[in-house]
């Protein structure tokens, strides 16, 4: 049995909703024993898996108060101010539900890259984080269908 961990905040922020909720109904759709947890990134497990990479887990605005910048919502760009969203266009049958969630995850990531881009220099892991039988695969955002594909299809 493989094991699929998602660090993130506890209740789940968007974007960690929609990384569990994808690999969820990915690793079932394509027939894989998984155990999949989400995780919060306060816990020890999260502490310990991060630490192994020499990182402390942390969201963006962990990494913001670290860079000593703020996170403004209200700077947050709206859905018709960007030209295309990553993640959406032919989405699965078995993915349609998540949608309008895609979308929303879409301008979240797109607005908290400069924070992606940043936390790993300053030691930090950043949410939501997709960890695969022990090794952190993906940090930061939201990664996109393909490489969830690919990530989950190297377990059969």
């Amino acid at each position: 049995m493989h094991q699929i961990v998602i660090i993130g905040t506890v209740p789940p922020c968007p974007r960690c909703k929609l990384l569990t909720e994808v690999v969820t109904v990915k690793a079932k759709s394509l027939g894989l024993d998984t155990e999949i947890m989400h995780i919060s990134y306060t816990s020890e497990e999260a502490n310990d898996l991060a630490g192994k990479e020499g990182l402390k887990p942390g969201t963006a605005k962990d990494v913001a108060k670290t860079l000593g910048l703020d996170i403004n919502l209200d700077k947050m760009p709206k859905a018709s101010e960007l030209s295309e969203f990553n993640n959406i266009e032919n989405l699965e049958p078995d993915l349609k539900q998540f949608e309008s969630l895609f979308r929303k995850v879409n301008i979240l990531d797109n607005w908290l890259r400069t924070f992606e881009n940043q936390a790993k220099n300053i030691g930090i892991l950043m949410t939501p984080v997709l960890i695969i039988d022990g090794k952190i695969k993906y940090s930061g955002s939201v990664p996109n269908l393909s490489l969830i594909e690919k990530l989950l299809a190297e377990l059969k």
